[in-house]
């Protein structure tokens, strides 16, 4: 009995002591039937990384020095940042425990070792999680005709800072890729393929850690066929006799033109309405339209047209001439439809600059600032394939902050689908919609 009350005092010595020093204790009944103790003498608890990056895990492995070690049982947590903490398990005989976090950041990550004697060692890590390597590579459109260059634009976030870039190519049906340039600094390159055909782009980044992520494009390269605008003229004639008109062209191999129809503008007072005739362009070269009217009275009214098709198929009037309804003689005008995006502005310092791929196809109308936010209009004219580039850039035009790609195809009525979009944009939110 003697020994038995010696030794039961010696165990209260000991732990009165552990109590005395151990830097930090909290004893709370009402919560856990244990003391709990921040020791690095019992709790030799590790953790297989202090820093990984996103979409890593971390091996916490629980240990402990007590002498009743096998009666042990361990338990983890974690907190982000300075926010509140999570149990990622519960008390258990789990001796290791694989976290995979779920943001970027620095956590602190407590294991506990919960003894027979109802003592929990509490140890505590610091996990810094950087953001992985991710390719925000851009290339400025889907669809370009032969003899016309791509922008490829090599974009690099997280891993670790100095990146390296590499840019490749591989045409439909072949089986090999070609380096356009092998790893190093250059950030952009303007490439113009050598035939036409559907190619593959591969945009390699590299950080210093060696860590590579790829991001793969696909062009399509079309032969220097350009489709064909349509022009619209509106010609003045009377309500009772407004198909009098008449029309011929020099050349109907260079261009056509459509019956006419009725437009929607009348003239009540005259009594007269807008007659319409639709001409596409077909070919390049010079023709000449010529228009007709015989009026009931026996005047004879003429609008003479001498044109140019260019070779990409816009229509210029060289001169005209003719007697008319009114003084001026009417003109030819382009038919279009309009499309419009609004961007935010996220700093003063910064501006927005558009550019398109393929002017013919749309031009951009007018820019205004509102409410915090750019908008453009874009004249859409003829069909076709174009792509719309959105940079929002730094004043001096050195740093580019966000870079968006709207690849646009527009049908035979001009009617426009955003067909696919590319790069990146304010917090990494959604892409503005482009509306008509």
């Amino acid at each position: 009995m003697k020994r038995r009350g010696f030794f039961s005092a010696a165990a209260a010595v000991v732990l009165s002591l552990i109590l005395t020093f151990v830097p930090s204790i909290r004893v709370s009944a009402a919560e856990n039937p244990w003391i709990e103790i921040t020791s690095g003498l019992f709790n030799k608890s590790s953790v297989s990384s202090e820093e990984i990056y996103l979409g890593e895990s971390v091996k916490i492995t629980a240990k402990t020095a007590a002498m009743d070690a096998k009666k042990c049982k361990f338990a983890y947590l974690s907190k982000y940042e300075d926010t509140y903490w999570t149990t990622m398990k519960n008390f258990s005989t789990l001796s290791s425990y694989n976290w995979k976090p779920k943001f970027a950041g620095k956590y602190t990550v407590c294991v506990k070792v919960l003894s027979p004697m109802k003592i929990a060692y509490k140890k505590f890590f610091t996990v810094t999680v950087k953001p992985k390597l991710e390719n925000r590579s851009v290339v400025s459109a889907a669809y370009i005709n032969t003899e016309d260059s791509v922008t490829i634009a090599a974009e690099a976030i997280g891993g670790t800072p100095e990146y390296k870039y590499a840019f490749y190519m591989k045409k439909e049906g072949s089986g090999s890729w070609q380096t356009l340039s092998g790893f190093g600094n250059v950030e952009t390159m303007m490439w113009t393929p050598s035939e036409s055909g559907v190619y593959k782009i591969c945009v390699k980044v590299k950080d210093k850690k060696s860590k590579i992520a790829d991001k793969y494009f696909t062009l399509n390269v079309s032969p220097q066929k350009p489709t064909s605008p349509e022009y619209k003229l509106s010609v003045k004639a009377p309500v009772t006799a407004p198909y009098r008109w008449s029309c011929e062209v020099s050349d109907e191999s260079i261009l056509s033109v459509s019956s006419p129809v009725v437009g929607g503008r009348f003239d009540i007072i005259n009594a007269s309405v807008m007659l319409e005739y639709r001409v596409k362009t077909l070919r390049a070269g010079a023709a000449v339209i010529e228009f007709t009217y015989n009026s009931c009275d026996g005047k004879k009214y003429t609008l003479k047209y001498n044109v140019t098709v260019v070779p990409n198929l816009n229509m210029e009037v060289t001169s005209s001439e003719g007697e008319y309804f009114d003084d001026s003689l009417p003109e030819f005008v382009q038919e279009k439809k309009t499309l419009s995006v609004k961007l935010d502005n996220p700093s003063e310092d910064c501006k927005w600059n558009c550019s398109i791929s393929d002017s013919n196809i749309a031009d951009v109308d007018f820019k205004k600032d509102s409410g915090g936010k750019t908008e453009y209009s874009f004249d859409i004219l003829r069909s076709g394939h174009t792509s719309v580039n959105l940079m929002y850039v730094s004043n001096s035009g050195t740093v580019t902050y966000y870079y968006v790609v709207y690849n646009i195809y527009v049908d035979e009525d001009l009617n426009a689908v955003v067909e696919s979009t590319d790069g990146y944009y304010v917090n990494g939110s959604k892409f503005p919609e482009m509306s008509g």
